[in-house]
């Protein structure tokens, strides 16, 4: 740098210092005519920015002080009470609107408590609305079945759930696809009903439970059958015990060769028929057909 550049006033570091934050425009102008690396350049500029606009910042609120009290009323004519409140206690106590303020606070407030009662009644009534237009549906419901499949019906505390109750004759077989067909349907059309009748969006499960007693019964029968079905063989049908009675006693136990199986159930045991073939005590191989009385537990108890 030159003896000459040194006087320059953009070399001058305070003075620039200075600009850059009172007089940005002169001060950028100065900086960037300063012999130096840029990114000190781009680091001073932006910190000067920043300095100048809260400067101006602070500068405009002192020139422009915030009137709480006019914002204050702005937002209470508008229904912002909470927004109300928060500008009326800014408000300073030498403020000739103080007073005013103060009592436009506690006004606030109870048009804030009246609002919440309205919504807590409003609230209510949608509730009324909401347990008599589901007891009116799920009435309908059960009397257009008359007890032949739907005997009654409750409701959950919280009306999200409708429980319709299953007959006994309704809970006998496969009740459960059919219930859930229906459950499906009744679920759409409530749903349906809901936006157009009470113009509400409410989700409600609709749940058809079976009669306990003899959906303890079809479990006593499911677990029945299986049992009964554990004495047969998957691969041929043949009875397992029987199979091993009638080759034991046969003359070539080899030459067993089974042809079909079926059984009556009797309730405390089962007739079980079995036909196959066998060589005699010739050697020729014959047809043959055997009975037996067995127990449900697959034992056998005579055979013929």
């Amino acid at each position: 740098m030159t003896i000459e550049n040194s006087k320059k006033w953009f070399n001058n570091k305070p003075l620039l210092i200075a600009l850059l934050f009172l007089f940005p425009p002169v001060g950028i102008f100065g900086m960037f005519k300063k012999q130096s690396a840029l990114w000190k350049k781009l680091l001073y500029t932006f910190f000067a920015l920043i300095s100048s606009l809260l400067l101006l910042v602070f500068i405009l609120a002192i020139l422009n002080p915030i009137d709480y009290y006019k914002s204050g009323l702005e937002n209470f004519k508008n229904g912002k009470y909470e927004l109300a409140i928060k500008d009326f206690e800014s408000v300073s106590s030498s403020n000739e609107n103080y007073n005013d303020a103060l009592s436009k606070i506690e006004l606030s407030k109870n048009k804030l408590k009246d609002l919440e009662l309205k919504k807590e009644q409003e609230q209510i009534q949608v509730l009324e609305n909401l347990k008599s237009f589901q007891n009116k549906w799920s009435d309908s419901i059960v009397s257009t079945w008359n007890g032949s499949y739907i005997n009654k019906y409750s409701i959950n505390e919280n009306r999200d759930t409708i429980f319709f109750q299953l007959n006994k004759e309704a809970t006998k077989g496969k009740w459960r696809d059919m219930a859930q067909m229906y459950e499906s349907v009744y679920k759409k059309n409530l749903d349906s009903l809901y936006n157009s009748k009470l113009k509400l969006e409410f989700n409600t499960s609709i749940i058809l439970l079976p009669n306990k007693e003899q959906e303890e019964k079809n479990i006593e029968l499911l677990n029945r059958q299986k049992k009964i079905q554990m004495q047969f063989s998957s691969w041929d049908g043949s009875h397992s015990a029987l199979k091993d009675y009638v080759k034991e006693n046969m003359n070539d136990p080899s030459s067993f060769d089974h042809v079909k199986t079926t059984y009556a159930d009797k309730g405390n045991y089962l007739i079980v028929q079995m036909t196959f073939r066998g060589k005699n005590a010739f050697g020729a191989k014959v047809l043959q057909t055997v009975n037996a009385k067995v127990d449900l537990d697959g034992n056998i108890l005579s055979v013929n």
